[in-house]
C-alpha cells in the first residue's frame, strides 16, 4: 500500500551566489519546442540509510548551481521561439518528515514514489511561472532520508540528468575535481538530423 503523504515543514528556494537578474537565455530548438519533450516531466527518488540535513543539501545544491545556472530558469516565449531565462530565480526545494517505516520495495513504486517529489505544473512552467527543477528531503522514521527531484524533461534529456546528479553527489560529498569543464547549454550544438533525441541542456562534455 502507498506511504501516507509526508507533511511539509519547510519550504524555501535555493538560489546561486553569483547568478544575477540578467544572466543569459538559452534559446530552445525546434525539438524542445516538440511533445512530448516540452510538457512532460521526470521524477528521481534516492534513499539514503540515515539522516541527512536538508541543510547540507541545500549548500551543495546552491553550490551545483553555480555551474548549472541554467537549472534556475524559467521557459519565455516570444512569438515561435523559445527560451530558459537563466536568472536567480531558484529553486524550490520541500524538508519534510514521514512518520513511521518506509518499505524501500514500496517506494520505488511510481504511486508510493510521488509522495516524496514535488510536481511540476506544466500550466505554470508554459507561463514561466513554474520552477523547472524541484527538490524534495524527506526524513523517515526509521532514520532514513529520501531525496526527491523532479525535473522538466525541457530542461535535460535523462543522459544530462545523470550527470547533473552525479555533479551533485560528488559536491556533496565534497569530491568534485577543480578545473572541469563546463556543461554545455547551446541546443544548437547538436543538429537535429544527427540524432533522434532531443539536444542536451545539462551536460554532456562528449557533444558530436
Amino acid at each position: 500500500m502507498p506511504v501516507n503523504k509526508p507533511q511539509l515543514i519547510e519550504e524555501a528556494l535555493v538560489q546561486p551566489l553569483g547568478v544575477t537578474q540578467q544572466a543569459e537565455a538559452v534559446k530552445l530548438c525546434t525539438l524542445d519546442l516538440r511533445r512530448p519533450t516540452l510538457t512532460e516531466r521526470v521524477a528521481v527518488l534516492f534513499t539514503f540509510p540515515n539522516h541527512s540535513s536538508a541543510a547540507s543539501w541545500q549548500r551543495s545544491l546552491q553550490d551545483l548551481l553555480e555551474k548549472y545556472p541554467v537549472c534556475c530558469g524559467r521557459l519565455q516565449f516570444d512569438g515561435k521561439d523559445g527560451y530558459i531565462a537563466c536568472s536567480s530565480a531558484g529553486i524550490p526545494f520541500y524538508e519534510a518528515v514521514q512518520a513511521g517505516v518506509v518499505n524501500m520495495h514500496d517506494a520505488a513504486l511510481p504511486a508510493t514514489a510521488t509522495a516524496f517529489t514535488q510536481v511540476i505544473d506544466i500550466k505554470q512552467m508554459l507561463s514561466g511561472q513554474e520552477a523547472l527543477l524541484k527538490v524534495q528531503v524527506t526524513h523517515c522514521g526509521d532514520n532514513q532520508t529520501m531525496l526527491g527531484i523532479t525535473i522538466a524533461q525541457v530542461l535535460s534529456d535523462l543522459t544530462g540528468l545523470v550527470d547533473l546528479l552525479k555533479d551533485w553527489m560528488k559536491l556533496h560529498q565534497q569530491q568534485l575535481p577543480e578545473g572541469l569543464p563546463m556543461p554545455e547549454f547551446d541546443r544548437q550544438v547538436v543538429q537535429p538530423v544527427r540524432t533522434p533525441s532531443r539536444p542536451l541542456c545539462c551536460p554532456t562534455y562528449l557533444l558530436p
